[in-house]
């Protein structure tokens, strides 16, 4: 595969490249993302504003290329998917991409926060789950509420970062955000907002594919076990290719889809009675209490040693 074709692939040379280019573009259109991010904060600096933040959704465009293009060089067979080539020639497919990482990267921050409390007291984990089923079940729902309010901003903003992304390479006003914006007078702020976002996206996608593309036995398991999880859902497949050939039209509104299937989802959550879930809450929090109950000494163990200071030599 020719080194320029990393920058330029398309649905025919995709369905071409094998594993090995594959594994060789992803790291030509990473490098190239990186490249772009670079050069955003270089345009900033030189309060070009608009611009960079133009560079910085075309980076994040490109870090989720490579991100693809990784997993088709490790056989996860996305190719398989009716409308996957669409990713690489539709900027829209990628915005929807690319919000789907941050709702993951939303609920994988909560998990780590729940992880980190039981490491640091446990107890407070136990008390939780020996509240009533009622009571688990309405605090489950006050989460789901807080929840659903962030992931429905952020689908607000990432409905409006193509006119985002155009505004750098012209001089007309746009709407964005609820109000309209001179894109020849683009702030250090608004620049701000946008750098946080994508770069936290973009050092995820790097930092995972760093993590993943080695050739310890740990890496290779983790990789295998990841690409099993998704080869063996061949219906997910399926329904991600209909998703795919369905909101890849111009005129379809996928943020407007996404609103309506949060609301469905949201008020379904909402109207559950608690009594529903009553056997299996009780059932499985006596379960995990007694499983966490045992992890008690191992933790206090752990956290003490991790206190104690090293002797002097």
């Amino acid at each position: 595969m020719e080194s320029n074709k990393a920058e330029i692939i398309d649905e025919q040379i995709l369905k071409n490249l094998s594993p090995k280019d594959c594994l060789l573009a992803y790291k030509q259109v990473l490098e190239f993302s990186n490249n772009l991010e670079a050069a955003a904060l270089l345009l900033a600096e030189n309060n070009f504003h608009g611009i960079a933040i133009s560079n910085l959704i075309i980076s994040n465009e490109e870090a989720i290329k490579a991100f693809m293009l990784f997993l088709e060089g490790n056989d996860f067979g996305l190719r398989t998917i009716p409308g996957f080539a669409s990713i690489f020639d539709n900027h829209r497919l990628r915005y929807l991409v690319a919000l789907l990482m941050v709702v993951a990267d939303i609920l994988m921050e909560d998990f780590k926060k729940y992880c980190l409390l039981f490491f640091q007291n446990p107890k407070e984990i136990i008390e939780f789950l020996s509240l009533e089923p009622a009571e688990i079940v309405e605090r489950f729902k006050n989460y789901l509420k807080s929840r659903f309010s962030t992931i429905k901003t952020e689908i607000d903003w990432f409905s409006k970062i193509d006119n985002a992304r155009q505004m750098g390479f012209y001089s007309n006003s746009f709407s964005y955000s609820d109000k309209q914006i001179n894109s020849m007078k683009i702030t250090k702020e608004d620049f701000e907002i946008f750098k946080n976002k994508i770069i936290r996206i973009n050092s995820g996608i790097n930092e995972f594919l760093k993590y993943l593309d080695g050739d310890s036995e740990l890496q290779q398991k983790q990789l295998s076990f990841f690409r099993d999880s998704f080869r063996d859902k061949g219906v997910i497949y399926k329904e991600i290719g209909e998703v795919l050939n369905t909101i890849k039209y111009p005129n379809y509104d996928s943020y407007g889809s996404l609103h309506q299937f949060l609301e469905e989802l949201y008020n379904k959550a909402q109207e559950t009675k608690p009594e529903e879930f009553y056997d299996q809450i009780t059932k499985g929090k006596t379960e995990l209490i007694s499983k966490m109950e045992k992890l008690e000494k191992p933790i206090e163990k752990m956290k003490k040693a991790v206190k104690r200071k090293p002797k002097e030599q």
